[in-house]
């Protein structure tokens, strides 16, 4: 075979396998798996945010009482009172010797927070005096709502009771007299609109209720006792809080 026919040959052999292979099927190309398709195992969680909220917080002190009218005849002795403040925790305050009916008396600086109270103590006896029968607020104050009960009572008898003499209720054979009572309640809302801002304060005066439990009412022997007291909006305290989104 001449070198003319060769070229020939070997140039139409190659243009066959070039037209063969490109006639050869092309290989599929794989797209890249979706990110969720992998991760089908992981949970989706709520996505959560923090939010930093100011929540307002309150302060009440008792001021004083009055006996409008004392217990019994005006003549016939005198009373000898004391209070109970009931709120995060139970305390009492000194008792006031020779109250006659028109007397007024202020609390002793030591005894007048009402709520909250600060300390781990949740009961305390001040009836007498002495070291431990003092306590004081919480300096940032609490939060609303607000609800305590305050108790008044005329101690007639000559020995100490332990904790205290809620007619009966706690002591047995309590012999002090059940005065009055007084039940506080403020929503959030409702000291907030007395209360708008940070400092501001109000004074009460309310007259105790002297029913204890189903007594009937009305009765001129019952005594009328007055108390005075004032809340007090603190500064706001800042609340951290963590909500999830739905």
């Amino acid at each position: 075979m001449n070198k003319s026919i060769f070229r020939i040959a070997v140039t139409t052999t190659l243009f066959g396998l070039f037209l063969t292979g490109c006639a050869l099927p092309m290989k599929d190309i794989e797209a890249i798996a979706p990110v969720a398709s992998e991760n089908q195992h992981l949970i989706e969680l709520s996505p959560k945010l923090s939010t930093h909220n100011l929540q307002p917080m309150f302060m009440v002190e008792a001021l004083g009482f009055k006996a409008v009218d004392e217990t019994g005849w005006d003549r016939l002795g005198s009373d000898e009172i004391y209070a109970v403040w009931q709120s995060n925790a139970v305390v009492s305050t000194l008792i006031q010797d020779d109250v006659d009916s028109g007397d007024s008396f202020d609390f002793h600086q030591l005894q007048s927070c009402i709520y909250p109270i600060a300390g781990n103590e949740l009961i305390i006896d001040g009836r007498y005096g002495g070291e431990g029968s003092g306590w004081v607020c919480k300096g940032e104050g609490g939060p609303g709502p607000i609800r305590f009960t305050a108790f008044f009572f005329d101690d007639d008898s000559f020995i100490a009771h332990f904790p205290f003499c809620f007619s009966g209720s706690f002591v047995t054979d309590c012999q002090d007299t059940f005065v009055g009572k007084y039940i506080g309640t403020w929503t959030t809302g409702e000291l907030i609109e007395d209360l708008p801002t940070a400092g501001a304060m109000k004074n009460f005066t309310v007259r105790l209720n002297p029913c204890e439990g189903p007594a009937v009412c009305g009765d001129d022997d019952f005594p009328d006792y007055d108390l005075r007291f004032r809340i007090t909006r603190m500064a706001d305290k800042e609340v951290l809080r963590v909500n999830t989104l739905e």
